[in-house]
C-alpha cells in the first residue's frame, strides 16, 4: 500500500483535471440524492389519493399546530354536530408532546370545521378545512371545532399557528405553484412532467459523470505513461549483473502487469472511491430529510458492513500480490522456455 501511494505523485502534475473531476462528483451527487428525494412525490402523485397538495397541506398542518392529522376522510354514519351532518373529517392520531394540542387533550378526536365567531359554527370539507389549516399565518389563532368520537361531544379549541419546518415550506411552496388535480386523470399531466423532470436529470447527472470518467482516466493515465517513462529509463541504467542474476522477466512484469495495476488502482481511487461515497452520503441526506428515525434505524447494520468490507479488503490485498507474484513467474518461466527452445 505504502508504494502505491508513492505513485501517487505522478498524478499531481495532472492535479487541475483531477479538481475538476471533483466538482463533477459533487454534481452528480447533488442530482442523485434529489432524484431519492424526489421519488416519494412521484408515487404520491401516481398511487396515493392523498396525492400530493394533500401530502403537502397536511404537513403544513402538521407543523403549524404541533399534531398529526389523517388524510381527510369519510366521517361515520349517524353523526350530527350542531345540526349538520359531516362528510369529510381530519382525524387528531397523535399531538406533539407539550403541545398546547396535547394540553387540549386532541388526541383520537375530530377537526371538523373552524368557528369564525359570527354565529353557529359551521362544518367544512376535510379537504377544505386542511388547505385553510396550512394557509394560517404564523402567529395566528384558530377556533378549531373538535368532535369526540367517544362521548359524542363536540367543542371549540383555539390553536395558534407556530411555524413550519423547512421541508414542509418547500412542499407548499411547490403545491403552490403546480395546479391541483381534481382526479386521478388528471394526475397523469403532472406525473408525466414530473418524469420529464426526472429523466432531464438522469441525463445531466451521466453527462457529469462521463466528463468525470474522462478527467480521472486521462489524469491516471498521462501519469502512468510518466511513471513507465521513468521505470524505463532507470532499467536502461541497471549494471548487467543484475540482469545476469535476476533475468529480465521480473523488470518487464514491474513494467508491464505492475504499472498496469497501479493505473487501475490510482482510476478506482481517484474515481469510484471518492464517487460512490459522495452519491452515499447525499442519499443519507435526503433519507434523513424524508424520514430521519428510520434512516438512524438503518445505520445499525453500517457497523457489521464495515467489518465485512475490511475483511474483504485484507484477502483481496493478498490475493492481489500473489497474482502479481504469480503472473511474474509466469513471465519468467516463458521467456526462459523460448529462450531455450533450441536445447
Amino acid at each position: 500500500m505504502k508504494n502505491f501511494f508513492r505513485s501517487v505523485k505522478y498524478v499531481w502534475p495532472y492535479r487541475k483535471r483531477l479538481a475538476l473531476s471533483f466538482v463533477c462528483v459533487l454534481f452528480i451527487a447533488s442530482l442523485w440524492g434529489a432524484g431519492f428525494a424526489a421519488s416519494p412525490a412521484g408515487l404520491k402523485i401516481l398511487v396515493d389519493p392523498e396525492g400530493l397538495h394533500g401530502w403537502a397541506w397536511r404537513s403544513l398542518a402538521d407543523d403549524k399546530f404541533d399534531l398529526t392529522v389523517s388524510s381527510p376522510r369519510e366521517a361515520l354514519e349517524g353523526i350530527t354536530i350542531y345540526g349538520q351532518t359531516p362528510i369529510n373529517v381530519l382525524d387528531i392520531v397523535d399531538t406533539a408532546h407539550d403541545s398546547a394540542a396535547q394540553a387540549e387533550n386532541l388526541k383520537g378526536e375530530w377537526i371538523v370545521g373552524i368557528d369564525d365567531g359570527t354565529g353557529a359554527p359551521k362544518l367544512v370539507h376535510g379537504k377544505t378545512l386542511i388547505r385553510q389549516l396550512a394557509k394560517t399565518p404564523e402567529g395566528e389563532s384558530v377556533d378549531l371545532v373538535v368532535f369526540n368520537v367517544a362521548d359524542k361531544t363536540s367543542r371549540t379549541v383555539t390553536l395558534t399557528a407556530g411555524r413550519a419546518n423547512y421541508k414542509s415550506e418547500l412542499l407548499g411552496r411547490i403545491a403552490d405553484v403546480i395546479p391541483e388535480p381534481v382526479s386521478y386523470k388528471d394526475r397523469f399531466p403532472l406525473f408525466i412532467k414530473l418524469m420529464i423532470i426526472f429523466w432531464g436529470s438522469v441525463l445531466l447527472r451521466n453527462a457529469f459523470r462521463f466528463c468525470q470518467e474522462y478527467l480521472v482516466q486521462t489524469a491516471v493515465r498521462k501519469g502512468i505513461m510518466d511513471l513507465r517513462c521513468e521505470t524505463f529509463s532507470n532499467a536502461l541504467h541497471l549494471p548487467m549483473t543484475f540482469y545476469a542474476a535476476h533475468g529480465t522477466s521480473d523488470t518487464t512484469s514491474r513494467l508491464f502487469s505492475d504499472v498496469g495495476e497501479l493505473s487501475r488502482g490510482q482510476i478506482t481511487l481517484f474515481g469510484k472511491t471518492i464517487l460512490e461515497p459522495a452519491k452515499a452520503v447525499s442519499t443519507v441526506i435526503a433519507a434523513l430529510i424524508l424520514n430521519w428515525k428510520l434512516t438512524l434505524i438503518t445505520f445499525v447494520a453500517g457497523p457489521v458492513a464495515f467489518l465485512l468490507i475490511r475483511l474483504l479488503g485484507k484477502m483481496m490485498k493478498k490475493a492481489s500480490r500473489k497474482a502479481l507474484e504469480s503472473s511474474a513467474d509466469l513471465l519468467e518461466t516463458t521467456q526462459e522456455t523460448l529462450t531455450g527452445a533450441r536445447v
